[in-house]
Parts: structure tokens; C-alpha cells; sequence
């Protein structure tokens, strides 16, 4: 008589991508890691604030944009807002121009960077950036407000794709893409061990 299987190996070798996009390939010892890693409650597949609370401030508590242990940063407090997204808003202010009236470029990318990190944490995936492409599409004014929206696009664990747009007054000013790994993997790969997979993460993850 076979040995009776628990529900996290009886889960099909193709399953569902809960942001749509296709079907994720796991290994059993892939699906009982994710499992493990990410919970079985509906905040971890579907995202929630307090999951995004609790996983920022355990894994980042002191980051320069959005920590809340950062005395020096503006401690952007992103909400999470359903479908796999995140929002905050932020006042542009004139010590971080680079140009006359401009806010830097190099501030922009981060916030991009930070929404799209955010909105992993609401999902419970604390993650390294492995690519961020950005594109610039009308100048941010300082001493303005502004607002940042970043979107889970899919995922193949312990991959993540995300997307990001900052606006003011309506206008779409600039927009990214990330690729993320999952810092569990990171730290596997630097062991030279991987949780259940046989991926690995590129070299240059930034935190």
C-alpha cells in the first residue's frame, strides 16, 4: 500500500500563478518550500497590509525610503490596495532636486525600486533586486507631491516580476520594471545550497 500523501505533495507539478501569467514548474521539494515559506493563510497568496507591515518591518526595517527605524528618510508608507498592488505618496522636496526645480533622477529610481519591493512584502516575499529598468517620461517638480503605484506582474518562484509608475497631478512622470529574487535564495546560493530548486539567482542582487 502506498504511503499517503500530505495536501502539499498531492499539489499538481503545474500550478495556477495566483497573478495570472502562466503556470509555475515546481519540484515537490519546490512546492513544500513555498508552502513553507509564504504560509497557507489567504493574506500570503492574495497580499494584505498587515503582511506588508510585518514583513517590512522584520526584513527592513531601516531602509533609507521606507523604513520606519530611519531617522534620515522620509518614511514613505505604502498601502496596499488589492489585485497585487501597492500605493504611497510622497512630497518632492527641493534638497533632492538635481536640476533647478527637478527632483533627481537617482531618487526616482529608488522610489520605484521601494514600491516594487513593498509590494512583494505584502504578499510575504522579502526580496533582492536583480534588474530595475527605468524610463523617464516627463520631469518630477519638487515641492509637489507625488504618487507611487507598483504591480505584481507574475512570478515563478523564486522569481518575481514587477512593474511601477510615479505621477504627479495625473501625469505618469516615470515608469519600472524589476526582476526580484527571493532573499532565501540568495542566501542558499551563497551557501552553495538552493531551497528546493535547482535556480540561481543571478549575480548584482541589490538590496
Amino acid at each position: 500500500m502506498s504511503p499517503r500523501l500530505s495536501w502539499i505533495d498531492r499539489m499538481p507539478s503545474k500550478t495556477p500563478n495566483f497573478f495570472i501569467l502562466g503556470p509555475m514548474q515546481w519540484s515537490r521539494e519546490g512546492r513544500r518550500n513555498y508552502v513553507t515559506h509564504v504560509g497557507t493563510s489567504f493574506q500570503a497568496l492574495f497580499g494584505s497590509q498587515v503582511l506588508l507591515e510585518e514583513t517590512r518591518g522584520a526584513q527592513h526595517p531601516h531602509c533609507l525610503l521606507c523604513g520606519a527605524g530611519n531617522a534620515f528618510g522620509p518614511r514613505v508608507d505604502f498601502r496596499f490596495m488589492g489585485e497585487g498592488k501597492v500605493h504611497a505618496s510622497f512630497m518632492c522636496l527641493r534638497p533632492h532636486q538635481s536640476y533647478p526645480g527637478i527632483l533627481h533622477g537617482g531618487l526616482i529610481s529608488a522610489m520605484l525600486d521601494a514600491a516594487m519591493t513593498n509590494c512583494l512584502f505584502s504578499i510575504g516575499v522579502a526580496a533582492m533586486t536583480g534588474e530595475l529598468v527605468v524610463r523617464f517620461l516627463s520631469p518630477v517638480r519638487v515641492e509637489c507631491e507625488a504618487e507611487i503605484t507598483a504591480t505584481m506582474d507574475r512570478s515563478a518562484v523564486p522569481m518575481y516580476h514587477v512593474s511601477a509608475e510615479l505621477s504627479q497631478d495625473g501625469k505618469v512622470c516615470a515608469r519600472a520594471t524589476g526582476k526580484f529574487m527571493d532573499r532565501r535564495w540568495t542566501t542558499a546560493s551563497d551557501q552553495g545550497e538552493s531551497p528546493g530548486s535547482d535556480t540561481r539567482p543571478e549575480a548584482g542582487l541589490a538590496g
